[in-house]
């Protein structure tokens, strides 16, 4: 009996192939091969294992797929709530700024009312109301009513604040300066109408004024 050509070597097995590319990779280097094993492996592997890993790797696919879908969600989500940040704190910083200059505004109106109440108070004292011409009688009234008016806003802010249980300010006497505060406005409307009448130049008409006889008028009742 022949003896085996295998006999006192020691057989060393090694792992060539692991994944689905390294099997792909495998079975090209057989597929043409003639040998009848190879060709018995090779069905094997084609038949029993390709099948194994292709449906493991479809389900590897199919996990690495929803986990990009996730991550992109989060992404989009991310992304959204951090535009609505910016567009919540581009509204709060434009309302701030519109606030701003609403006030800055309001303070210089007030600022050029105080101004131009000194300057009339002046004239006032150095000579008769009749003296005045006509516009600056007009830009009193315009001056006094903005007075007024800032008035009547700080007092009924005053009320907002009662009403909330801010102000210890006594409600009667919150009451009494507001209605003192818008009779003096409408005192001050009813001043803006008056007839004319000049017996020397026979004009005649509401709200009129002559450039001979700038003060005389009688006020409407």
């Amino acid at each position: 009996m022949g003896e085996d050509p295998a006999a006192g070597f020691e057989h060393k097995w090694e792992c060539v192939c692991v994944t689905l590319a390294d099997y792909q990779a495998f079975l090209d280097t057989i597929r043409k091969s003639k040998d009848a094993d190879d060709k018995f492996l090779r069905k094997q592997i084609e038949e029993h294992v390709l099948p194994l890993l292709e449906k493991a790797e479809e389900a590897q696919q199919r996990k690495r797929q929803k986990r990009e879908r996730e991550l992109l969600n989060l992404q989009l989500i991310a992304g959204a709530k951090r535009s609505s940040r910016l567009a919540a704190k581009e509204e709060r910083e434009q309302a701030e700024r519109e606030a701003a200059e609403a006030a800055r505004k309001k303070e210089i109106d007030l600022a050029e009312a105080r101004k131009e109440q000194a300057k009339q108070q002046q004239l006032e004292h150095d000579r008769q109301s009749r003296m005045m011409t006509r516009e600056q009688r007009i830009k009193d009234r315009e001056q006094k009513r903005i007075l007024h008016e800032a008035e009547l806003e700080r007092l009924a802010a005053e009320q907002e604040r009662i009403e909330r249980g801010e102000s210890r300010v006594s409600a009667r006497n919150l009451k009494a300066e507001l209605e003192k505060s818008q009779k003096n406005l409408a005192e001050l409307a009813q001043d803006d109408d008056w007839i004319f009448d000049c017996s020397g130049c026979g004009v005649y008409g509401q709200n009129l004024v002559c450039s001979s006889h700038p003060d005389i008028r009688n006020k409407t009742s």
